[in-house]
């Protein structure tokens, strides 16, 4: 009985840290997407639609991509308001090196990714400026987006392979000084995966919530197991105590019969009395 508790107990601790251990990324609230409604499209990046992605993005861990969904670009610069604030799983290359130019589109242009880094407008937990990376997900035709990461890695080598979930912001459109226009998708992240690798400034974080969860389910294990053993004894010495004792019924026939003699022996003693009392 006391194995078969243990073991419920066991597999139990196991699901819950199982369950524990699979990330998922939090929900935008509906005041969020009401926000993400007055999204203007072609527009800056930096407007008040693009600070609810931000608050998201910063409750993720990196390996949170649990619901995240290989992106159509296509659809997403046909129709953007209609997977506005979506999760998708974006995979590609690196797309800038830290030279003047860039080729976006088919035509060499300047580059106006050299510096990653975008100042924020608007004050809240995430940091003061933001990175964004250009991202080249296909190749024919080119189609570079561009990722906001609000825990980003260190700047990655030119064609390095990147890997990220992020929500779908907008369609924001760059003109040259030319009059040529480039379109970009923006989507908003956590933090990549580079190469295979994670290099996040906090990468060992996960790790570090893992071994803790498994740490104190362990010790809420022992505390169980030490409890249930104590009720399941002390419940038994309950038991032993209310059961009345069983007798042999050979026992109790001898014990019958030694009586009967007893009383048979006392009864002729006192006869005996009474007829010497006669005589006399």
């Amino acid at each position: 009985m006391v194995c078969k508790i243990q073991d419920m107990i066991g597999y139990g601790l196991l699901w819950m840290l199982a369950a524990s251990s699979v990330a998922t990324v939090p929900s935008l609230t509906e005041q969020d997407y009401a926000v993400l409604e007055d999204t203007i499209d072609g527009g800056d990046v930096d407007e008040a639609a693009f600070y609810p992605l931000l608050r998201n993005a910063m409750q993720w861990n990196l390996y949170d991509d649990v619901g995240a969904i290989v992106p159509n670009y296509e659809l997403l610069l046909e129709a953007p308001a209609a997977h506005r604030g979506k999760l998708f799983l974006i995979e590609g290359a690196f797309a800038v090196s830290s030279g003047p130019t860039i080729k976006h589109e088919g035509r060499s242009m300047a580059n106006p990714f050299e510096n990653l880094e975008e100042k924020l407008t608007r004050p809240g937990p995430w940091p003061k400026s933001i990175q964004r990376w250009p991202i080249l997900v296909k190749t024919d035709p080119e189609q570079l987006i561009l990722a906001y990461l609000v825990n980003p890695p260190n700047r990655p080598q030119l064609a390095d392979r990147v890997r990220l979930p992020a929500r779908f912001f907008k369609s924001w459109v760059d003109q040259d000084l030319d009059g040529n226009e480039s379109h970009y998708l923006v989507f908003v992240g956590h933090g990549a995966e580079v190469d295979g690798l994670s290099i996040e400034k906090s990468a060992n974080k996960p790790y570090k919530i893992l071994a803790l969860s498994v740490a104190v389910l362990f010790l809420c294990f022992l505390f169980l197991q030490r409890a249930i053993k104590s009720i399941l004894h002390t419940n038994l010495s309950a038991q032993k105590r209310s059961i009345p004792a069983v007798r042999d019924p050979d026992t109790n026939r001898l014990e019958q019969r030694t009586k009967s003699s007893q009383d048979a022996a006392e009864a002729l003693a006192e006869l005996d009395q009474r007829n010497n009392g006669a005589d006399q």
